[in-house]
């Protein structure tokens, strides 16, 4: 799954993935310099991604899952992306 994210992912300049050590500064600065915060999840407690986010000021695209229901409203502050069976890149 990877490898084909990374292959797709290729094709477009705006998309850049990244395998990163977990590290709270690195983190930090990733979030402030991004345009949007998404937060896929199939399952979530919290979602201190999506509060991190927000106190950011950053808008978030989320699955509406877990805690993350909590923390946005749909359409209002944020929005929920919905959870497809069929893969989202052609």
């Amino acid at each position: 799954m990877l490898e084909e994210v990374q292959e797709r992912a290729k094709k477009d300049k705006d998309i850049h993935v990244l395998l990163l050590p977990q590290d709270d500064i690195v983190v930090n600065a990733l979030q402030r310099a991004s345009t949007v915060i998404i937060q896929k999840s199939l399952k979530e407690g919290f979602g201190l991604t999506v509060s991190e986010a927000l106190w950011k000021a950053k808008p978030v695209v989320a699955s509406g899952v877990g805690g993350i229901p909590l923390q946005i409203k749909h359409k209002y502050s944020d929005c929920f992306l919905t959870l497809l069976k069929a893969p989202l890149l052609p």
